[in-house]
């Protein structure tokens, strides 16, 4: 895992920033309601198509989503109506 790139932010519905390490071709995206996750090995031209691209959404699921290895590096958690949902319990009637 290589930590956290330099990334730079786009402006996408499900895409908050995109960085790239061109030492060890690994590209990062940082998703709004996911997290961070590295791809690994992925080409500098797949990076660079990739900032391009009008829809970045949309150019991630044709050319680098199921086609790279990926980490995720920080998943977000999911609230619920304001509160964790790792926080919640189920009630059980007695």
């Amino acid at each position: 895992m290589s930590g956290y790139l330099e990334r730079t932010p786009v402006k996408s519905t499900n895409i908050a920033s995109i960085g790239y390490d061109s030492w060890t071709n690994t590209l990062e995206v940082e998703f709004k309601a996911s997290g961070v996750y590295e791809y690994l090995s992925v080409p500098k031209q797949v990076y660079l198509a990739f900032m391009a691209a009008k829809s970045k959404g949309l150019f991630f699921h044709e050319n680098i989503r199921d086609k790279y290895r990926y980490n995720c590096l920080t998943p977000k958690e999911k609230k619920e109506h304001g509160k964790d949902k790792k926080s919640q319990t189920k009630q059980t009637a007695d």
